[in-house]
């Protein structure tokens, strides 16, 4: 499965400026799995949603199904959106609103503190929502750190959470919620998701091994599985390999920096 995207690869050859982590024809939980493994690699992408339909396609639900919201500083153009995005001032969704500080920091902001700086930040998190909501998930380096569950029916609609989350390695911190299918959103289900906030402890980035190791792995079951395929010329294959070799060495330093996975 891994073989089936160059997203790796593009992420270590830094050519990625987003990750859509909700389209109508993905399942947005398990692209999660992949974005948190970037994340994890000190690959700084912002989240985003694409509803990806067509319009010629009597099926398709409408254009605006899975949508990015982002943060505007200064007049409302779209240069100033983009400018948005590229700073990671986003959350991807399907629907909810889900917004998120994290000591006073908003998404895709850096935080830096010393190595012995408190393990701890503050966090809060904030989403609100037409349609059910299941779960506001407090993320912390790809793990569930702090989950919030509605209480009753009307809880649903609205959920927050604010208290210290622990970051003892630094990392990121991000939220995101879960809910179930309804006639008010257009994709399967409830789903949204910001970028991170990233912490940055004593001048060094979080990187996990493990994480390092499985996107190499995904760089060679790449060429592992177009090396002996069809190819208009050997140049171009050769060009190809080239571009596999350099995402590797990336993702090789990354492991080598971050120490050997955990078993």
């Amino acid at each position: 499965q891994a073989a089936s995207t160059l997203i790796p690869v593009d992420a270590a050859l830094g050519k990625g400026d987003y990750y859509d982590i909700g389209a109508v024809w993905s399942d947005e939980f398990s692209s999660t799995e992949m974005y948190y493994k970037l994340l994890n690699c000190g690959f700084r992408l912002p989240a985003t949603a694409g509803t990806d339909n067509f319009s010629d396609v009597w099926r398709d639900p409408p254009p605006g199904s899975d949508r990015t919201y982002v943060h505007v500083k200064g007049s409302l153009t779209l240069a100033h959106w983009f400018d948005g995005i590229k700073a990671g001032h986003t959350f991807g969704s399907t629907g909810p609103l889900v917004f998120l500080d994290v000591a006073g920091h908003e998404p895709g902001d850096e935080i830096s503190v010393a190595a012995n700086a408190p393990r701890a930040v503050h966090v809060r998190a904030d989403a609100t929502s037409i349609a059910k909501m299941s779960q506001l998930d407090i993320i912390v380096n790809g793990k569930v750190a702090r989950s919030v569950r509605p209480t009753g029916t009307s809880d649903s609609l609205h959920l927050t959470f604010s208290d210290s989350v622990a970051v003892p390695e630094g990392g990121w911190v991000a939220a995101r919620v879960i809910g179930p299918a309804s006639r008010y959103i257009g994709d399967s289900y409830a789903f949204a998701q910001t970028s991170p906030v990233y912490i940055v402890r004593g001048g060094k980035r979080y990187v996990s091994a493990e994480d390092a190791q499985f996107l190499g792995q995904s760089v060679d079951a790449v060429w592992a599985r177009v090396e002996r395929g069809p190819w208009r010329t050997t140049a171009e294959r050769d060009r190809f390999h080239d571009e596999i070799l350099r995402a590797r060495a990336v993702d090789r330093r990354l492991e080598n920096a971050a120490g050997s996975p955990r078993s």
